[in-house]
């Protein structure tokens, strides 16, 4: 019997105290929470961090604070939550799961691979799955996990601030490829957030397939008619939008690696490909990001809005310094590093935990 099942067992047995009328409870557990997190006692905007148990906590929860009673909770996946002497337990500064710690290191990730063609939001998740943060279930770590994209736009804006501003020509090209992905977008956006994201096995396989795809379009660099994106015609550019539209659909699949391979497919060079993609996410992203935190902007707490700065602020200083990294990579190396790193990841990982 492995840690998690004798935990579940341990915490099935009678003596852990009951709401009147209720299960049984999780010993300590709103205790720990109001230990944690004393801002949170009676606080209408707290999401429980224990999974299973996601939403707002009422204020007639209150008296339950004080007596160290709580509902009952299912342990938390990879026994992650456990202090000193074996108990589960919550990281100081977590909403919805996500501690200080964590927050950093999603936003390291996110402003690492972002524009990097291997997928942010397949990273994130597989890392979500396993740091035991309950991304399929909880609302909150959906919402940190688009919301700190922002950082990585803003690095963008801060490195091609000027060109985005006076090239007209650029800004025609980014429009046109944005339109066909907004559309997408805005009438999947239920299907994506409420089905897909978050589902390792889609994650796993984008990852994989994207690897093979951008294998076969770097071949395609030698012969590039366009050294710009502000050559290839707008029909093209439409085609690029459709690329990322579809992107967006299945995590793993990653927008800078569908717009990259989109525009190796249409004749740009590595370089051009790569530049467009940087561009084109701010709009892109900006839309995406702004969407989900107006339909989240209720259920958001300031202590969940701390987290998403500290995400935001990470993912803003990696994202920098890896854009410049990357442009200088591909010229040399191409993308074929990149989708050998994918298959490898989604091999590896399919056989450590699915």
């Amino acid at each position: 019997m492995d840690q998690d099942q004798r935990e579940a067992r341990r915490l099935q047995k009678p003596g852990h105290g009951s709401l009147p009328g209720g299960p049984p409870l999780y010993k300590g557990g709103w205790k720990a929470l109001g230990r944690l997190y004393p801002w949170g006692q009676g606080h209408q905007d707290l999401r429980c961090p224990l999974e299973g148990q996601e939403g707002p906590l009422q204020k007639s929860l209150s008296p339950y604070l004080e007596e160290g009673l709580g509902p009952q909770a299912e342990p938390l996946p990879l026994a992650r939550r456990r202090n000193e002497n074996g108990n589960l337990h919550l990281p100081y500064g977590s909403i919805g799961g996500v501690s200080l710690w964590e927050a950093f290191l999603l936003g390291a990730v996110e402003g690492f691979t972002e524009f990097l063609p291997v997928s942010s939001t397949g990273h994130l998740v597989l890392l979500s799955h396993i740091l035991g943060l309950p991304i399929e279930e909880n609302g909150f770590i959906k919402t940190f996990v688009i919301a700190i994209q922002l950082g990585a736009i803003l690095a963008v804006l801060l490195l091609y601030g000027r060109r985005f501003l006076v090239d007209r020509a650029l800004w025609a090209r980014i429009g046109v490829a944005f339109l066909p992905t907004a559309l997408m977008g805005f009438l999947l956006y239920p299907l994506i957030k409420g089905v897909i994201l978050g589902k390792e096995l889609v994650v796993v396989l984008a990852l994989f397939l994207v690897g093979l795809l951008l294998l076969f379009a770097d071949g395609l660099a030698a012969r590039a008619r366009y050294r710009d994106a502000v050559e290839l015609p707008l029909h093209r550019v439409a085609l690029i939008g459709v690329f990322q539209g579809l992107a967006a659909l299945f995590p793993g699949t990653s927008r800078s690696g569908a717009t990259i391979l989109g525009g190796l497919l249409l004749g740009l060079t590595r370089k051009a490909a790569a530049e467009f993609s940087f561009l084109l996410a701010l709009p892109t992203m900006l839309a995406a990001v702004g969407y989900d935190l107006f339909r989240s902007w209720d259920s958001l707490s300031r202590e969940g809005w701390d987290l998403i700065l500290v995400g935001f602020l990470t993912a803003t200083v990696v994202a920098l310094l890896t854009v410049r990294w990357m442009l200088d990579f591909v010229e040399r190396k191409g993308f074929r590093p990149f989708a050998y790193y994918r298959m490898a990841l989604a091999l590896v990982y399919a056989g450590a935990f699915l």
